[in-house]
């Protein structure tokens, strides 16, 4: 069976060049287990980058695939015209393997992940498995702020988001394993002005007769925010998105009224996840830790008014969100970016595939 992991290097960008190689050393770990569930397994690699990466950057990250991983093959590309979820395609469009992978480099998976997350795949239970994907531990007020104001969960059972997630599991694209083939026949839609569109897929993937698992024991951990504009952009991001999205599913059947009350009707639902997260016990052992509480607090009520205002507003613009499945425009800005010292890092021929459709 072949294997490929797919690996965004988007966020990694914000993080210390040598934290995000220590992923690296935890797939180690990950890729050993592998091989011991999927005996003669060829495993490889899709590294997708933002920009072009340091040429010792690159020359570190060859020889840890090839070397501590021991990877069959590895593609890099250079896609820095698609955003997060276009990314997740055009890598399964320059992937060979039968399985794809998707993780992140600020995530941090458990020893039990990859077993977890591939076995019903394995077993042909099921074509596409995604796992939970919680807040890792806070380690700076910032950091506190965001795990409460952005939308991961933490594992404490107080936590209104987390019992709130397990009620409703929810897509997060750092964290599933699928089918090639599922993925060329019912392409990750594009859809200008939104980041976060998983749930959207998922709901398409149904329509085309796809076999979906949420494994809540293939867990992951986020890094958290831990700078305050960037916090922000992403607050100011996630509000937008939210009416994109929301107008999608009504189908050009909305008004002004409706959108309006359907904003109020988020916003008050946002404002009291936040209270009870803030008044849960994990929240005041958060504030216990703190340096300054009150600059966490304030931070993350920042977070909520940032996200509840750039919703307003959206409701207001002229938004008419189409959906596209054809990926030919965007993969003539894609480019494999050639390896600096090792030769199995090349790109590899590329599937073209989907039609184009909007509404």
């Amino acid at each position: 069976m072949t294997i490929d992991f797919v690996l965004e290097w988007e966020n990694a960008g914000a993080l210390e060049a040598e934290e995000a190689l220590d992923f690296f050393k935890a797939l180690t770990a990950h890729i050993d287990v592998l091989r011991g569930v999927v005996p003669g397994a060829r495993v490889g690699f899709v590294i997708v980058f933002d920009s072009l990466p340091e040429p010792g950057l690159q020359t570190e990250i060859e020889n840890r695939l090839f070397g501590d991983i021991g990877a069959d093959r590895a593609v890099f590309l250079l896609a820095d015209k698609a955003d997060y979820y276009s990314k997740k395609q055009v890598a399964a469009l320059h992937a060979q393997a039968e399985l794809l992978i998707y993780c992140d480099s600020d995530c941090i998976y458990s020893p039990c992940w990859l077993p977890a997350l591939l076995a019903p795949l394995l077993e042909d239970r099921a074509d596409l498995c995604y796992g939970q994907t919680l807040a890792e531990t806070a380690e700076t007020d910032v950091e506190r702020a965001s795990t409460l104001a952005w939308f991961f969960p933490t594992d404490d059972p107080s936590d209104p988001k987390l019992k709130a997630e397990l009620a409703v599991p929810i897509f997060r694209a750092n964290n599933f394993a699928v089918r090639r083939q599922v993925m060329l026949a019912c392409p990750i839609p594009i859809v200008p002005g939104s980041r976060t569109r998983g749930g959207l897929w998922l709901r398409r993937l149904a329509e085309h007769g796809a076999r979906v698992s949420y494994i809540g024991e293939a867990s992951a951990r986020h890094r958290q925010y831990d700078d305050v504009n960037a916090l922000l952009d992403r607050a100011h991001l996630l509000g937008r998105d939210q009416v994109v999205l929301r107008h999608l599913g009504r189908k050009g059947k909305r008004s002004l009224p409706g959108t309006l009350f359907w904003a109020l009707k988020k916003n008050l639902r946002e404002r009291a996840m936040l209270r009870g997260r803030l008044a849960s016990p994990v929240g005041r052992e958060m504030m216990g830790k703190a340096d300054d509480p009150g600059a966490v607090t304030r931070l993350a009520w920042r977070f909520y008014r940032t996200r509840a205002d750039a919703l307003w507003r959206a409701c207001f613009q002229n938004i008419t969100p189409t959906i596209s499945v054809d990926y030919t425009g965007l993969m003539e800005t894609v480019h494999p970016i050639p390896p600096v010292s090792d030769p199995r890092c090349r790109d590899i021929r590329m599937v073209s595939g989907g039609t184009t459709s909007s509404r």
